[in-house]
């Protein structure tokens, strides 16, 4: 079975659900630096499981908190233990592997 990016965020949704309030939420909107692209979702999709595998669990916890769930980088320090600069460089990080992987099955 191929788990997506909404079975991560179900999952997830109920495991740190009762660390944080839905109120201290940001908007999830804010939280996103590059766009999946409708026609090419299920390709993208594979990708990024790729990458979230790839990762320690707490650092995959802190993306998906991150982009899945809205957290703010205060959040995942305080709920996760991932500093902010490390949670940076993670994005950064999983945002050149993620376009350089795109580009390659383009």
């Amino acid at each position: 079975m191929t788990l997506t990016i909404a079975d991560h965020r179900t999952v997830r949704q109920a495991e740190i659900a009762p660390v944080y309030s839905a109120e201290a939420k940001a908007p999830l909107g804010s939280a996103r630096p590059f766009r999946l692209e409708p026609r090419r979702r299920a390709q993208d999709e594979a990708i990024m499981i790729g990458l979230l595998t790839h990762l320690k669990e707490r650092e995959r916890d802190a993306m998906l908190s991150f982009y899945c769930d809205g957290m703010t980088e205060r959040e995942i320090e305080d709920t996760l233990g991932v500093s902010t600069a490390h949670l940076r460089e993670l994005r950064h990080s999983m945002k050149a592997s993620f376009l350089e992987q795109r580009a390659a099955v383009s």
